[in-house]
């Protein structure tokens, strides 16, 4: 049996901003809080105002609740809003971050060293782990992790973690029916002259073209209703 971690967004203490702009939850900094390569966390955001700058951080943002976020990156402006694919960026880029409507929920994965990846739980889909990898499940509605006979119960907003992960499917059941539906506008189209330091990230981690400036239809991910995350990282710059 894989020893693994869990924890609830609503159990893990609230650290307030210094700008007064949201809190942030963490709920995991490995190998720790003070000298972490990774960290996960959830942050409300109550406030217009720039993202903290981290230097050599590669970040995942993905909207969990609220109306959305127009994030003013240096060369483009993005609309994010709940349900499209997380957006990976360079975070000494710290964008400007403004509300659509009012307060929003985010779930940030940070890797400072090696590399790691974001990808969306639907309905039906297995997922694993990458060889030599840290990985683990952000359940957004409660639900059963299982993988061969390991199996755990979530609830809502709850992050599971293994250090050394199972090497099978791993696969999530929602106790509750969630509706998935493909987006029916354009697909993300590539940039004349896209950022080097951001990307958005597909259902297996693999970066895919940054959408068309504007275009609210192919802002929209491929998917409308994730019931979760599948978060991985590989120390040390070792590849998948």
């Amino acid at each position: 049996m894989s020893t693994a971690h869990a924890i609830t967004v609503h159990s893990a203490p609230a650290t307030p901003w210094r700008n007064g702009g949201g809190v942030t939850r963490e709920l995991l900094a490995w190998p720790s809080p003070a000298d972490w390569r990774l960290r996960i966390s959830v942050a409300d955001i109550a406030a217009d105002g720039p993202f903290s700058v981290f230097p050599g951080v590669q970040r995942w943002f993905t909207l969990l609740s609220g109306a959305g976020v127009v994030l003013d990156l240096a060369d483009e402006s993005l609309t994010l809003r709940p349900g499209d694919a997380p957006l990976s960026f360079d975070g000494a880029a710290a964008p400007g971050c403004r509300l659509i409507g009012g307060p929003v929920r985010d779930l940030n994965l940070m890797i400072r060293g090696g590399t790691g990846g974001m990808a969306a739980v639907l309905p039906g889909n297995a997922w694993k782990a990458p060889a030599g990898a840290r990985a683990g499940l952000f359940a957004r509605v409660p639900g059963r992790w299982h993988s061969g006979d390991q199996q755990r119960v979530l609830p809502a907003l709850s992050l599971l973690w293994f250090d050394a992960p199972p090497s099978g499917d791993w696969r999530f059941e929602p106790d509750i029916p969630v509706s998935v539906a493909h987006g029916a506008g354009a697909p993300p189209q590539r940039m004349k002259q896209p950022h080097p330091g951001h990307r958005r990230a597909g259902f297996a981690g693999r970066p895919v073209p940054p959408p068309l400036r504007g275009s609210r239809e192919a802002r929209r991910g491929c998917f409308t209703s994730a019931t979760g995350w599948w978060l991985h990282h590989i120390p040390g710059g070792l590849s998948p």
